[in-house]
This record gives C-alpha cells, sequence and structure tokens, in this order.
C-alpha cells in the first residue's frame, strides 16, 4: 500500500443509493487525509481525478462541496508545517467561497504581480453527477501551479513562486466536511525515497486552520 490515512478517511461510495457499497458511503464531518507514503525530493508533478460523493442530505446533492486540498508538509502532524493548496475553501460561514494558499497557516498570493491573497475560483457544482474534476499540481524549483479541468473547461488556479521555500516533502490529499472519491492518481518526482515505516510515524488526525479560525 503506498497510501496512510488518517482517521475519517473511510472508503465511500460516489452516489447515495450504491446498494453494495452505502454502507461506507459516509462523508467527513472533520479532516480526511491520505498521504503518500514516500518523501518527494525535486520537482514532482501530482495528478488526479476526484468526484463530489452525492448527498440527499437536505437535498443538497453536491453545493455542499468544499475544501478539496492538496499538502505539501514537513510533518504529517501539522498542516501549517508547509503548504496546503484549496480548492472551494469555506470563508466565515460560507462554504466554497473560494479558492486560496496557505503557506504556513498564512494566505500567499496566488498569481504573479497579484496582491489579492485568494482567488475566486470555486467548485463548480453544477452538473456534477457523474463527474471527474481533473487536478494538476506542479512543482518546479520554487514555483508551484494547480490546473483544474471541470465543466467548463480547465483553469489555471494558482501559480506561486516561493522567495523563501519551506522544506516540504510530505504529500497528503483530501477534504474537510465533504465526501469525495480519488482515481487515476499519478505522481511522478525527480526523486524516487524509500518506503517511509508508518509505525514509526505518530498517527491521528493533524491540527488544522479550521481548529483556530473556524
Amino acid at each position: 500500500m503506498t497510501w496512510r490515512s488518517t482517521p475519517g478517511a473511510e472508503p465511500a461510495a460516489l452516489f447515495s443509493g450504491d446498494s453494495e457499497r452505502d454502507d461506507k458511503g459516509r462523508i467527513s464531518d472533520k479532516l480526511a487525509l491520505l498521504w503518500w507514503r514516500r518523501k518527494l525530493e525535486g520537482d514532482f508533478t501530482f495528478e488526479m481525478y476526484f468526484g463530489i460523493k452525492m448527498s440527499n442530505d437536505g437535498g443538497r446533492k453536491y453545493n455542499y462541496a468544499r475544501d478539496i486540498n492538496v499538502a505539501l508538509v514537513s510533518d504529517t502532524t501539522d498542516l501549517s508545517s508547509g503548504y496546503n493548496f484549496i480548492l472551494g475553501g469555506k470563508e466565515k460561514k460560507s462554504v466554497n467561497a473560494g479558492s486560496w494558499i496557505l503557506r504556513n497557516n498564512q494566505r500567499v498570493p496566488t498569481r504573479p504581480g497579484d496582491t489579492l491573497k485568494r482567488s475566486r475560483f470555486r467548485l463548480y457544482t453544477s452538473s456534477s453527477h457523474r463527474f471527474w474534476f481533473h487536478y494538476i499540481l506542479k512543482r518546479r524549483g520554487n514555483n508551484y501551479t494547480l490546473i483544474l479541468t471541470d465543466q467548463k473547461g480547465s483553469h489555471e488556479v494558482f501559480d506561486y513562486t516561493d522567495p523563501d521555500p519551506m522544506p516540504a516533502d510530505r504529500l497528503g490529499d483530501g477534504t474537510y466536511d465533504c465526501g469525495i472519491m480519488l482515481s487515476r492518481v499519478r505522481i511522478q518526482t525527480e526523486g524516487f525515497a524509500p518506503m517511509i515505516d508508518v509505525t514509526k510515524e505518530k498517527d491521528g488526525r493533524p491540527d488544522t486552520i479550521y481548529d483556530d479560525l473556524m
């Protein structure tokens, strides 16, 4: 197994009413993350397809979707020890309010020459039934770009260059208070580090931005 899960990242059926897997069709009410069990070295490309789990709770269907997060940190017990690339984040009482990059739990500009520390990009939840979003995150030197393809086409959501890059080499993929399915997850990296012995790592739910701010 190449991935390690945090408590709350249980398997889930993509659609409510799946008679074979509906007993596992849960939506995490807290953080759910999967950690890649190898350290990333140098430049890399992380690619995945994800789908939003349909919810019949209050007729929400897909419009409850929020906080698709890829974390790149140095300590898997502390999400502030690196970067969080958040799509459809929660802001005050609004879910899917925008997208942003957190560096050491602080927002940073999402594009070159832009002082705005948030992107207006939100998860497009209309026509999401059986739809798979295509997500590509790249690191080249100290530059990070994120491209997402949704129902409207491809969008370069982030283009961020860190003048003082953090030593982040552990990659996690997940969500907060949402249900997602992942498919065709691929990682290409300059360095292929040995598998980490997870029995020697501290397990449990890491601290998150939501603990203090939300």
